[in-house]
């Protein structure tokens, strides 16, 4: 393969929009990609952008499958750069020492950083302290605080998880 039909990127959890516009994005910056999702149905997976496709596990499913799965892809494709594209993000940082070891750099956070800003409470108060503005926000312990944060404030609010559930299952 010469340099100019060489795989660049890697990308994984291809169903989504996220990883599409990631596609699109590398390119346009004419950086060959190889697209790998969890299904037939892939958003990108049958785009004439992807220079390359593979499918992977789901890492919901099974983490070490879809580790296994992105080993044989990198094996395979050699690309310089992998980026995963949602919540697998997790699956590779746990394993990023074994994945490091093919040679691909991958450009995310230690597991511990990754799931403390992924906690909402953690990550609110980070960006408070860093001077980020924000929207006024409570931390409820119950129903109680809640209503009496919608009666001070009024409507519309938005509530969200503190969590985002990570899967750890290993299979």
């Amino acid at each position: 393969m010469n340099d100019n039909n060489k795989i660049k990127i890697l990308l994984t959890n291809g169903w989504d929009r996220i990883a599409y516009n990631v596609l699109r994005g590398l390119a346009k910056e004419n950086l060959k990609v190889a697209f790998g999702t969890d299904n037939l149905l892939g958003m990108g997976y049958y785009s004439n952008l992807v220079a390359a496709k593979f499918i992977h596990h789901n890492y919901k499913i099974s983490e070490s499958l879809f580790i296994d799965d992105l080993l044989q892809a990198i094996e395979k494709f050699k690309p310089e750069v992998y980026l995963p594209t949602g919540e697998e993000i997790f699956a590779v940082s746990r394993n990023i020492e074994s994945i490091r070891k093919t040679g691909v750099h991958i450009p995310i956070s230690d597991i511990q950083i990754l799931e403390s800003l992924n906690n909402k409470t953690i990550s609110f108060r980070i960006a408070e302290s860093a001077g980020v503005p924000i929207p006024e926000t409570i931390i409820p312990q119950g129903e109680k605080d809640l209503n009496e944060f919608i009666n001070e404030t009024g409507l519309p609010v938005i509530v969200k998880k503190r969590l985002v559930q990570i899967c750890r299952r290993r299979m």
